[in-house]
């Protein structure tokens, strides 16, 4: 067992340092202070975090590469410092370190190691996207970005098929489409929303089925929120149009008008609304 009370003890200290992700006066005063106080940073780009610190005039720091390629070589190195002056800070180029970014190694490490980590909280795309979209936030799943290989990335979102909540994945305006792709293809045609350049003067959400945005050309920029509609989907092998009936005239029972119950059934199950339109209206 260990505790760390960070203002109770000596010990050297990691800052992870939040920043902001499009907008800079999302940056607080205390993310700040933070980097003002310490002399090492260590930054997944130097010349971002140097653009970052020249805005709110913090002059004067060691600027280190901390990076996906280079994390395990030089977590040692980043742990030594710490113990040599006491405090540092450990930034990604936007939002927080370890959240799909570099960091986790280190601070795995740093606890192992008898080192503080002190948290300071500021932006991330991920909570912002989640509340836009309008979908259930609680409980959700953060799934970060999905393996490049596609066969990969459908056995990664396999394993969340029934999770019946919220899924959030991150994406790269390149590869969206192959991604929504695979969520119809593993998901069904849940609902979607695509959230890209938070906190920026361009900032947008996209609202659809799954089906519905892999069909539009949409003009997309920088990296992209995709929250998934994954509550109480089925399969579309696994329910007949006949249930599918039954299931809507039960709504309606229910004092629930047709529309709506069209509706709420086509989502539950991960059809077209039109199809159980269709199918409701012929009967």
């Amino acid at each position: 067992m260990k505790t760390f009370k960070y203002y109770y003890n000596d010990l050297p200290t990691i800052f992870v340092v939040s920043t902001p992700i499009g907008n800079l006066t999302e940056m607080n005063q205390r993310a700040i202070d933070t980097l003002t106080m310490v002399n090492d940073i260590y930054c997944e780009d130097t010349r971002v975090t140097a653009k970052l610190l020249n805005a709110f005039d913090i002059k004067g720091k060691n600027l280190v590469s901390y990076h996906l390629h280079n994390e395990y070589d030089k977590t040692q190195e980043v742990l030594d410092k710490v113990k040599e002056v006491k405090h540092i800070a450990l930034v990604s180029d936007a939002g927080y370190p370890l959240i799909s970014d570099p960091g986790q190694h280190l601070i795995q490490a740093a606890i192992e190691q008898d080192i503080n980590v002190v948290v300071i909280n500021g932006a991330n795309a991920l909570l912002p996207a989640l509340i836009n979209s309008g979908f259930k936030t609680i409980p959700f799943t953060f799934i970060g970005f999905l393996d490049h290989n596609q066969k990969q990335a459908k056995k990664e979102l396999s394993q969340y098929k029934d999770y019946s909540h919220t899924l959030v994945l991150y994406e790269s305006v390149h590869r969206y489409k192959k991604t929504l792709n695979t969520i119809l293809e593993v998901l069904g045609d849940v609902s979607v929303c695509i959230s890209r350049e938070l906190t920026k003067i361009n900032e947008e959400h996209i609202y659809g089925s799954a089906s519905q945005l892999l069909n539009e050309d949409l003009d997309l920029k920088g990296e992209l929120v995709i929250s998934i509609d994954n509550t109480n989907t089925i399969e579309n092998t696994q329910i007949s149009d006949e249930t599918l009936i039954e299931q809507v005239n039960l709504l309606v029972a229910q004092n629930t008008s047709k529309k709506n119950a069209i509706k709420e059934i086509a989502k539950k199950y991960g059809k077209e609304k039109n199809y159980v339109y269709d199918l409701v209206h012929k009967k």
